[in-house]
């Protein structure tokens, strides 16, 4: 799972599937590997846009104290359970899973939320569009032992947690800022002959950073958030175009 600018989600696979419940097959780098793959460009550029059109003056501050907004960001999601906070963030700024005519949302809003509540929404909105990609495609899989996350939410252990809550799934990030360069390298060993092949490069050169146990309490609670996720997401449908 890559919680970047795009909502990625793939696994691969010595078989392809064919029934048209994923997005996308590709061949994958290993000759008897197929990419299985659902994506969308619903992740975490939605909190890069709130950042810049909502807390532009908190950035500049921010930066003028050598400090990371999104740290303050983290900050805020932290001040609050998940059961505190029901406004629901569509993430649909730059598109949606399946409808090019969606727009971004927040629904729920009332006088007494806050700053923090919104913030903790837009993060629980981009976790729910992730899962609706993940379910698809756990539908075709036996069992998934734990999500690997890369991208900006990786940086997040607030918002990593929040995605081990939300699947109830252990989720694992790595020892290194660009997963895509890392890849790179490992293909280049091979070829210089440093490894025998790709999975033996990923072996040496792949190295887990944290994991983290999803809280199953909180995944209850996450489930019925979903729910609702989902049902607000099928209610405004008729609204686009």
């Amino acid at each position: 799972m890559i919680a970047g600018t795009w909502s990625i989600n793939q696994y691969i696979s010595r078989t392809p599937v064919l029934d048209r419940s994923i997005m996308m097959n590709s061949r994958y780098c290993l000759d008897e590997y197929y990419l299985i793959e659902e994506c969308s460009p619903t992740s975490a550029g939605n909190l890069e846009w709130f950042v810049d059109t909502f807390l532009a003056e908190e950035k500049k501050q921010a930066a003028e104290k050598g400090e990371n907004i999104f740290e303050y960001c983290n900050q805020l999601v932290a001040t609050m359970e998940p059961q505190d906070q029901d406004v629901v963030f569509l993430p649909f700024l730059f598109g949606s899973n399946y409808n090019a005519r969606a727009k971004a949302c927040l629904i729920g809003m009332g006088s007494h939320h806050t700053r923090a509540h919104i913030v903790r929404a837009v993060y629980e909105g981009i976790v729910f569009c992730h899962l609706v990609h993940i379910g698809k495609l756990l539908q075709n899989r036996e069992q998934t032992r734990a999500i690997r996350l890369g991208g900006g939410a990786a940086k997040s252990m607030v918002w990593a947690q929040m995605f081990a809550d939300a699947t109830g799934l252990p989720v694992e990030t790595i020892d290194t800022d660009e997963l895509g360069t890392l890849g790179c390298a490992m293909v280049a060993a091979v070829a210089a002959g440093e490894f025998a092949d790709v999975k033996a490069a990923a072996n040496e050169m792949v190295k887990v950073k944290a994991r983290l146990e999803p809280d199953m309490a909180r995944h209850e609670i996450y489930k019925q958030k979903f729910a609702a996720y989902r049902k607000a997401e099928a209610a405004v449908e008729s609204l686009w175009g």
